[in-house]
């Protein structure tokens, strides 16, 4: 990373000299314009040659079993969807279940027996709450750690179908 970084800042100087010296060049003096394109050219063509490197290494030069990473995804979005779907029910419950607690806590004859089985139906859906979003983390976490060695094992690299990796909100 600090390589890339360091040829970006190369590059960057470069096209700023570029733009001073293409801006000064007017006339028959044009020597330090043209040195500056020519290092830019020649910067060129080592991230080309850089670019094409990778490229050679990369999952796209090896054969996949298509039809072996068609059904790695399909194992793992079923996976993802059945997920979704109990933490769906999960949520569902927890709620019905808070409803009907506050529900019979209002029923109650004083103020702090009220209170109090209102901060107990709250706990206990916070609890299951949880526990739902746990269960669904877990179960998205495991589809795509399987996921990831089935498409190894159908020649496909790591990096072809990584989008659930991407860090930050729920990652399908």
């Amino acid at each position: 990373m600090k390589k890339y970084l360091s040829i970006l800042a190369i590059v960057s100087v470069i096209f700023l000299g570029v733009s001073v010296f293409a801006e000064e060049g007017t006339g028959t003096n044009s020597g330090p314009k043209d040195k500056v394109l020519e290092l830019r050219q020649k910067m060129d063509e080592k991230l080309k040659d850089r670019t094409e490197k990778i490229r050679g290494n990369s999952a796209e030069s090896k054969v996949v079993d298509i039809a072996c990473a068609q059904t790695s995804v399909e194992a793992r979005d079923t996976a993802i969807i059945s997920a979704f779907d109990a933490y769906s029910v999960a949520i569902k419950t927890a709620l019905e279940a808070r409803k009907v607690a506050v529900k019979d806590a209002w029923a109650k004859t004083t103020s702090s027996e009220r209170a109090n089985a209102r901060r107990i139906a709250n706990q206990a859906y916070n609890t299951a709450s949880k526990e739902a979003h746990r269960a669904l983390n877990s179960a998205r976490k495991t589809a795509w750690d399987t996921h990831k060695s089935d498409m190894k094992k159908c020649g496909a690299a790591a990096g072809i179908d990584t989008m659930g990796t991407v860090t930050g909100g729920l990652s399908l």
